[in-house]
């Protein structure tokens, strides 16, 4: 149990940035619940969202470094020269996205590992995130479930693994217009690689 003095400034602070930390796990969450409701109802409105892009990224990978943290493990971002500075698109779903893969990939990652995000584009009309664990495996063992590993018999994980990955799907295929794919490669181990639209609004109108 915590003990704490509540009239010490220190340790309130200790105690909103926990609650802080709760809040955005939360909201991950619940947004995946309704994204999973949206999807069995067949729902696929969108939000159209002007995103600046980089600092996006940057705050959806700073929401997940406690939970690196937990697992010990490190989060890695890097970015290729053409990447826009600005795209639109639903920007909370696009987070789900990328905190999903990011904390499945995460426990996937042994302590002390590390988890590589690269971001490109190869197109003005498309971004491609890659996920790695740099867990080098055989190419029979990778599928789908990289990023939804197996628990331990009478072990809870405490997340919704199968939820998160139908989601993660639903949104990258069915709402973005994206390709996910999940493979492995000699250098990186298995992989997940997403490509999306950088103009949710163009990819809507046709």
């Amino acid at each position: 149990m915590l003990k704490m003095s509540l009239d010490k400034e220190e340790d309130i602070t200790v105690i909103a940035e926990h609650l802080v930390e709760a809040c955005q796990d939360f909201k991950y969450r619940l947004g995946n619940l309704v994204e999973y409701t949206k999807c069995r109802a067949g729902l696929l409105d969108t939000r159209l969202d002007t995103v600046q892009f980089k600092p996006f990224i940057s705050r959806v990978v700073t929401e997940c470094l406690s939970f690196a943290g937990e697992y010990g493990v490190r989060i890695d971002t890097r970015w290729a020269d053409a990447v826009p500075e600005t795209i639109l698109s639903d920007e909370f779903r696009l987070a789900i996205v990328i905190n999903n893969l990011l904390k499945s990939a995460i426990t996937s990652t042994p302590a002390g590992g590390q988890v590589l995000l690269a971001i490109g584009s190869d197109t003005r009309e498309s971004i491609t995130l890659f996920l790695s664990n740099r867990e080098k495996a055989p190419e029979a063992v990778i599928s789908k479930h990289w990023y939804t590993p197996e628990q331990p018999t009478g072990e809870p994980s405490g997340r919704t693994h199968g939820l998160d990955q139908t989601v993660t799907e639903y949104l990258v295929e069915q709402i973005f217009g994206g390709k996910l794919v999940f493979k492995t490669r000699q250098d990186f181990g298995p992989i997940a690689e997403v490509s999306l639209p950088t103009n949710l609004h163009l990819l809507n109108d046709q």
